[in-house]
């Protein structure tokens, strides 16, 4: 399971691994490590991820919510992500 959301700086990725916890990734840089998928979209959402590219905005907060995430199983993961 993960989900997707396209910006002008690339692909963010929340994606779960194998230890159960979610991987914040923009494209396949691993910016960190979070408990659910809804913390690492907070992080998101208040630009403080830890990639300079995406904190110096100031907030972006549609992100807050996963409903403005894709969901991304196994079979649709490499499907472009809706804007």
């Amino acid at each position: 399971m993960s989900y997707i959301y396209e910006t002008e700086e690339g692909l963010l990725g929340i994606r779960q691994n194998c230890y159960g916890t979610w991987d914040l990734y923009l494209d396949d840089l691993r910016l960190g490590n979070y408990a659910t998928p809804d913390a690492t979209a907070q992080d998101v959402a208040l630009c403080v991820t830890g990639c300079w590219a995406w904190d110096q905005q100031l907030s972006v907060d549609e992100l807050a919510d996963l409903s403005a995430w894709r969901e991304n199983s196994a079979e649709n993961r490499d499907a472009p992500a809706q804007r």
